[in-house]
């Protein structure tokens, strides 16, 4: 642990504190006010989180992670002894980059975590504070999660309908994130948190994602806006990618260019290739430019539409690759939740069958005990 990050945090044993929370965090900004209003842009000045105290409300635990983009280290807030996780991101020539035309104070990851705040499925920034070269995201702690590369690798593959679940829910995080005019663009296993207890998802690390005006983000803007103007940038074509490489699609590999959409169903294709069979089908660009996946294995006993909606994810050819909101249509996902409801139905109609059956019973018997009498 550098000194550096020893200067700024407690270490040790958690101390009380009668202050509130918000006493002692953003003293100077109104925090709750990005996260409701979803700003692009702050209006404060970047100083304030400079010259504020609000790294020592938090009790530094253990380092959980570290790669290119930073370090993730557990910790403890004092005033309620809440777990969080604290993230650390330097500002090398990566982000300098990244955030070349950012107008904001706030740098990019953080403004693109308060967009999606209230998106269910994807992980809630709690706090952040600046200390010049280097930013610090606090974001909440699952009880007890691990990431799905690991979920996969200690489990195995997944169920048909474990991986329905989960994906769909994925997809509809994705989803809602492009329609808040978010795109992660590192839609992996290892960005993935698993709520052990529940099930549940949580999309995480948007380090290098961006903005992107969607057309269901921008109709509340159409009055402000031409219509060419939306179908451009919807149309949008990237030239730079910070993404894993085995999870990019054919058009980067290929011709260092591609458009939100392709990226993110052939993402989520690798996703769900790897859910259902337990590794990732491609681990070179030639393979990638290819997209022809590896035979399925018979053991898999994976239903056609499992596989054909792999398939359409990761189909070459962008033009024929399946959308997101197809993704959604696909019968594996749709017929699935028709089967559930039929499922329901067909159990609560052999409950009242089986109810109906022991009132007869009992019915009878009641009457034979009386014919004795």
């Amino acid at each position: 642990m550098t000194s550096v990050i020893k200067k700024l945090f407690s270490l040790g044993q958690t101390k009380s504190s009668s202050d509130s929370l918000e006493s002692v965090i953003h003293k100077n900004n109104d925090h709750s006010n990005y996260i409701r209003q979803h700003h692009e842009t702050s209006t404060t000045t970047s100083n304030h989180h400079n010259n504020n105290n609000s790294h020592r409300a938090y009790v530094l635990g253990a380092l959980l992670g570290q790669g290119g983009f930073g370090r993730v280290f557990s910790a403890q807030r004092k005033p309620d002894n809440q777990g969080v996780v604290i993230k650390e991101v330097k500002k090398d020539e990566r982000f300098r980059r990244d955030n070349a035309n950012n107008t904001s104070s706030l740098p990019l990851e953080i403004q693109l975590m308060l967009r999606v705040q209230d998106v269910p499925g994807c992980i809630k920034i709690l706090d952040y504070f600046d200390d010049g070269d280097t930013y610090y995201i606090v974001m909440e702690k699952l009880q007890r999660s691990k990431d799905l590369f690991d979920f996969i690798t200690d489990k195995g593959r997944m169920s048909e309908e474990e991986a329905r679940r989960m994906f769909l829910e994925i997809v509809e995080t994705v989803r809602r994130c492009r329609d808040l005019g978010v795109l992660h663009r590192d839609i992996k296993d290892e960005n993935i948190l698993v709520d052990l207890s529940t099930g549940a998802t949580r999309l995480i690390d948007f380090g290098s994602g961006c903005f992107h005006q969607s057309e269901q983000c921008a109709q509340s803007e159409r009055v402000h806006l031409k219509r060419n103007s939306l179908k451009t940038q919807h149309d949008k074509v990237y030239t730079e990618f910070r993404g894993t490489r085995v999870y990019s699609p054919p058009e980067w590999v290929r011709d260092g260019e591609y458009r939100a959409e392709g990226l993110t169903t052939w993402s989520l294709g690798v996703l769900l290739y790897d859910m259902l069979s337990g590794d990732i089908p491609f681990s070179s660009d030639g393979q990638i430019l290819r997209g022809q996946l590896p035979p399925w294995s018979p053991h898999l006993q994976l239903s056609e539409e499992a596989k054909d909606l792999v398939k359409s994810c990761l189909t070459v050819q962008t033009g024929l690759r399946i959308t997101l909101d197809n993704i959604l249509k696909h019968p594996w996902l749709t017929e699935s939740c028709s089967s559930s409801l039929k499922s329901s139905a067909s159990m609560t109609s052999l409950m009242s069958s089986s109810l109906t059956t022991q009132t007869e019973i009992r019915t009878l018997e009641r009457a034979e005990d009386k014919t004795r009498a």
